[in-house]
């Protein structure tokens, strides 16, 4: 989810290394399903890590991981499935961000 396979930080030619089974599974056939995005919404509600991000239709689509907030903006560290990239209409489950933006 840390998307270190896009960032070439994993090499699947060297030898053993912590989490080689997982790793390798998750690249050779395909099952990482979630993957992580810095986001942003306009709230002054208080975020806690562990919140739920859901579509229109209330749906979990993923989860926040980590919170920060910079000049009334507050920045986001999610972990989305990979088909809720596409969703536009993505929402905390406590409805204290009318809609996160994925930067």
């Amino acid at each position: 989810m840390l998307n270190l396979d896009k960032l070439g930080a994993i090499s699947f030619e060297k030898g053993c290394y912590t989490g080689q089974e997982i790793v390798a599974r998750t690249h050779y056939l395909g099952k990482n399903k979630r993957t992580m995005y810095q986001a942003r919404c306009a709230t002054a509600a208080e975020i806690s890590p562990g919140c739920s991000v859901t579509d229109n239709e209330s749906k979990v689509r993923g989860m926040v991981v980590l919170v920060a907030v910079q000049d009334n903006i507050t920045q986001l560290l999610v972990v989305l499935h990979d088909q809720a990239v596409n969703d536009v209409n993505l929402q905390l489950a406590n409805q204290s961000c009318d809609k996160i933006t994925l930067n």
